[in-house]
């Protein structure tokens, strides 16, 4: 321990100051923590050093001295500091946290402490002037921890500068009536606005927000227009409300005080639902009406008799509600949320059945749907229909069973079956599922002599078995999956599965779906078989009719698990179907795309191996030669289906089969699908039939269509999207198998390990063939696909203790790099399509590192992949820049990295621009397809028409703050911009630039709270944007600058 004691804050303000002297420590602290002394300190040392000092020190119950007011404000400094720099998602993170600790630590501070520290506190302060220009900056950050963190600051600054003025409430304070008065000349789509206001009404209270501007109310129920600030204004709104009634109601007495209330909060919304516009009312209704009520019950009646009396004059229209409609949307709100019955309504007559039909026939859809869900929506499932509801509901459906609008009709089919507890077939077979697997889990089902309170398995009897089996072959993944559970509880006593004859029946069904060309009858075949293999009696039905004597007999002196030897047999018993077929399809392609497709095989193999009891495997030997066997007819269908996804137009070639006949018919089909000048191919199908022997040299050609039979002399209609969708679909069967073998199969541990079931080589085989595929194809569905098996593979490599296995990720991006780096027109990669599957390859490789770490790989590739695509002396090729915005591109669209891309926007962003000024159109089309996704990442997915929409916008402070790297170069670019005019002739010259440029900067808009603070000022554009504006087309500017 550090003593005396009280020379520990100067310690810790020393280090973070760097003045920390060696003749004032002691020995100890030099030899463990000599280090802070010499060197130094790094960004994250010093922040988490602020943290542990705010965290261990003692800042309230009287301890404050000069020193430790001293660190607290040198810590401030140290953190505001930081914020400038530290950029990673992880470390601003940090950083925000540890800023409200600070603050947390400055309120327990200044309880005790002197008034020179309330005087370096208070609201006017430096300290608190750059915390609150921190939150300006974050208060609309990407991270969900930084905007709830900037919050939380904000809120504890309100309360500092209350503790250092010794006020709890001032009215006519100049900082908080500063800080309302900046809030409220911000713009209402910036979201951080919302929350900033909700603070200072609870800081401050509604009234004194409320004296600046009575109109508050109306204003951000007008923001709620839009759907995406709804829920902001409506929580801001009810923060609002909420403190306006609990002041009203401390200072008036009685009643008196909902009058008031009324005017400010519910007169508003009245007028908005009678006259504006019906997304506002709607969102408003949705959002705003039901806190209101859920604040005030009582107001409803007011409401009620308000638009009643107002209906008689303001019935509305085919294009407004008018008065009657808002009546329908208030009652239809409050019998939803249980705030009135319809019963209750109607004894005490706060509404005319005549009211109700009047809106039951208005002219404003919208009035009829509310009406009806009057009468159709309750907040009590149980209640039960009066006899006055059934007559309004049938007096509806005798004038609106016609309506035009299948919007319209979709709604009142829906309230409709609200009404009558009517649910669609796959909801009530979902449903019905769900209860009976809940019974047999409740009442689980017993082989002994025991005896049960209820036996389930009693009440299934063969029909319903049947019905249970059907429902495999559902279309939807969710009932074969409770059909699935529930079969599995129940089979042990249903003696239906004991048969020999219906397992051999059950077993055939599902090899048959299993090569069907329907692609969800292999999902449905091998739900089918992943059942099966529970029985007791499959391993005997496989041997007797599909395997060979000598592929697998179970060794009867050797114990092993059901489960296991049937998953064998039956993996055996597909690989067996599998192997014939790719013989097959590499006679004919096409034969096997309408007989056999490939596909399907494959799926259940890797759905049966997921039985697989992994921790208790028994038969070692069996299981290696199955894997092997697996990886190597792996490739062979590979080397099948390959050539046209990886041709450079797979949509329309087709390799040549080794049969004469079927080589024939495919040059007709290769002859069809040649392009065309219209896209009749892809909306119409085009069938070929077989008239007559095919003779390529014949005049009626054009004419003779291809048709395949296959071993019964059965006629199969061809078409040549089917052969596309085989090849491809076994492609992705393909990756996603040999990915389930690397991350279900244990890896061998050491070299000579006996139990291993994949050796080291097979795994580094099975990542160069996700190699080769994925950079190889030109197909999207197929790279997508073995991207989707490579994701596997390395995620296990990233957990395996082997260091040759855990540094292949590292290994085959450094390669894949050099070789994207030495790329030339003679390369193999694929330049075109968007770089094809390369950027791909490079997302799977560092979706394998661990998002908390350090991100090592993610670091050396992004320095990679700027420095290519960055200006140099000597001119590069144009292929690498290629890639590298193609990478760059796909890498800024990932989710999956997060905010961890973040830091790299800046340089994503200068490559962009100086990418789009290239002599090559190859790089310039890249460029704006990297510049399109950075400013989506940057500002947000546009939702609305309007260019000039403030919705993706931000101030300049707060996009600078982020990228403050892009302040100079924007600068210097626009200054290169303004001149490109020639001042001799007067001749305008467009730079390539310039549209980018201007395209951000007019995303970018000063705010009222940036005041004094200069150091991103957005003023030194000013006279550039003006030079341009000047001395251009105004056709072109204008839009841009405006």
């Amino acid at each position: 321990m550090f003593e005396p004691g009280e020379k520990l804050p100067c310690l810790i303000s020393d280090l973070l100051c760097g003045s920390l002297k060696h003749s004032d420590l002691p020995d100890w602290f030099v030899d463990s923590c000599g280090s802070l002394c010499t060197a130094e300190l790094s960004d994250s040392v010093l922040l988490f050093l602020c943290h542990g000092a705010l965290a261990m020190l003692e800042w309230k119950n009287g301890s404050m001295d000069r020193s430790m007011e001293k660190l607290l404000l040198d810590i401030a400094l140290t953190l505001l500091t930081l914020s400038t720099r530290l950029k990673e998602s992880v470390m601003a993170a940090s950083l925000s946290r540890i800023l409200a600790i600070w603050t947390a630590s400055a309120l327990d501070a200044l309880q005790s402490s002197s008034e020179n520290l309330k005087r370096s506190l208070s609201g006017n302060s430096g300290t608190i002037g750059k915390m609150l220009d921190y939150v300006y900056a974050h208060w609309e950050h990407p991270l969900d921890a930084v905007r709830h963190q900037t919050k939380l600051i904000f809120r504890n600054i309100l309360r500092i500068h209350q503790a250092s003025a010794n006020r709890p409430i001032v009215k006519v304070d100049p900082f908080f009536s500063g800080l309302i008065d900046n809030l409220l000349s911000l713009e209402w789509h910036v979201k951080g606005k919302y929350s900033s206001l909700g603070c200072l009404v609870e800081c401050v209270g509604i009234e004194n927000i409320l004296a600046m501007d009575r109109t508050i109310p109306a204003q951000i129920l007008g923001v709620m227009s839009d759907q995406s600030f709804a829920p902001y204004a409506s929580d801001l709104l009810e923060t609002m409300f909420v403190n306006h009634k609990r002041h009203l109601e401390s200072t008036l007495e009685g009643n008196t005080w909902i009058d008031k209330w009324h005017e400010a909060w519910v007169s508003p919304l009245l007028s908005i639902l009678c006259d504006g516009n019906p997304e506002q009312a709607t969102y408003v209704t949705d959002y705003y009406l039901p806190k209101l009520l859920k604040c005030s019950p009582e107001s409803l009646n007011y409401m009620i008799k308000i638009l009643h009396t107002s209906a008689e004059s303001n019935v509305g229209s085919c294009n407004t509600r008018g008065a009657l409609g808002a009546l329908m949307a208030c009652l239809r709100t409050a019998r939803a949320h249980g705030h009135l019955k319809f019963i209750d309504m109607m004894h005490s007559g706060l509404v005319s059945i005549t009211c109700i039909k009047q809106g039951l026939v208005h002219q404003h859809d919208q009035v009829r749907i509310d009406a009806l869900g009057l009468l159709c929506e309750s907040h009590w499932s149980t209640e039960i229909i009066s006899t006055e509801e059934m007559q309004l509901i049938e007096f509806f459906i005798s004038y609106n069973l016609n309506s035009q609008s299948p919007a319209v009709r979709q709604q009142i089919c829906s309230l409709l079956k609200k009404s009558m507890r009517i649910h669609s077939l796959l909801f009530d077979l979902f449903t019905a599922l769900t209860v009976l697997g809940l019974i047999a889990e409740t009442f689980p089902v017993s082989e002994g002599k025991l005896q049960e309170l209820f036996q389930v398995a009693q009440e299934v009897s063969l029909p319903r078995l049947q019905t249970l089996l059907h429902c495999f072959a559902s279309t939807f993944e969710e009932i074969k999956i409770l059909a699935f559970d529930l079969l599995m509880k129940l089979h042990p006593v249903l003696t239906y599965f004991r048969d020999p004859q219906q397992l051999q029946l059950l077993f055939q069904v599902a090899m048959q779906l299993s090569t069907s060309t329907k692609p969800y009858d292999c999902v449905t075949a091998s739900y089918l078989l992943n059942f099966l293999i529970h029985q007791k009696g499959l391993l005997k039905t496989c041997l007797n009719n599909h395997l060979p004597l000598n592929t697998f007999q179970p060794d009867e002196d050797k114990s092993s698990d059901l489960v296991e030897e049937n998953t064998l047999a039956v993996v055996k018993s597909l690989m067996v179907n599998l192997e014939g077929e790719i013989r097959q399809a590499d006679k004919s392609l096409l034969q096997a795309a309408t007989s056999f497709p490939m596909y399907g095989r494959v799926h259940c193999i890797t759905a049966a191996l997921h039985q697989l009891p992994l921790n208790n495997l028994t038969l070692i030997p069996e299981w290696k030669e199955v894997v092997a066997k697996l990886i190597l007819m792996s490739y062979e269908l590979s080397a099948v289906v390959s050539p046209v996804v990886q041709s450079s137009s797979p949509e329309g070639l087709i390799p040549m089969d080794t049969d004469l006949d079927s080589s024939e018919r495919l040059q007709l089909i290769l002859r069809e699908i040649q392009p065309r000048d219209t896209n009749d191919y892809f909306s119409e199908t085009k069938l070929f039939q077989e008239r007559c022997r095919l003779d390529c040299t014949s005049e009626g050609v054009e004419n003779i269509c291809a048709e395949i039979r296959d071993e019964e002399q059965q006629t199969c209609d061809v078409t040549a999207q089917m052969v596309l969708v085989c090849c491809w679909r076994s492609m992705k069967e393909i990756s996603l198998l040999l990915g389930k073998l690397c991350q279900l199969l244990p890896l061998q541990a050491l070299p000579n390990c006996p139990d291993a079931l994949i050796t080291v080589k097979q795994v580094k085989e099975i990542g160069e063939y996700f190699k080769h595929h994925l950079l190889k194809s030109r197909h999207r569905g197929a790279f997508e696909l073995a991207y989707a098996g490579f994701v596997k593979l390395t995620e296990v490599l990233s957990r395996c203790d082997d260091e040759s296995l855990h540094g292949l990720p590292e290994q085959w991006l450094c390669n894949v790099l050099e070789e994207i780096k030495s790329s030339d027109p003679s390369s193999k990669l694929c330049a075109t399509r968007r770089s094809a599957g390369i950027p791909f390859y490079i997302q799977a490789l560092l979706a394998s590192e661990p998002k908390k770490g350090k991100t090592r790989l993610l670091k050396m590739t992004m320095k990679e992949l700027i420095s290519l695509v960055s200006p140099s002396s000597t001119p590069p090729s144009t292929i690498p820049q290629v890639h590298a915005l193609n990478i760059l591109r796909a890498l800024f669209k990932d989710t999956r990295l997060g905010e961890n891309i973040i830091p790299y926007v800046a340089d994503g962003m200068r490559a962009a621009i100086l990418g789009f000024t290239s002599s090559v159109w190859a790089v310039r089309n890249s460029s704006t397809l990297l510049f399109s996704t950075l400013i989506t990442r940057i500002f947000g997915v546009k939702r609305g028409k309007d260019e000039n929409s403030k919705k993706n916008r931000m101030t300049g402070r707060e996009f600078f703050t982020r990228f403050p790297n892009l302040y100079p170069f924007l600068l210097s670019q626009l200054e290169a911009v303004a001149s490109t005019v020639d001042s001799g002739t007067g001749e305008f010259k467009l730079h390539p630039s310039l549209f980018l440029l201007l395209l951000i900067l007019g995303k970018l808009y000063p705010s009222p709270m940036d005041g004094t603070y200069s150091a991103l000022n957005m003023a030194p554009f000013a006279p550039f944007i003006l030079s341009v504006f000047l001395s251009s087309p105004t056709t072109f500017v204008i839009p841009h600058v405006i």
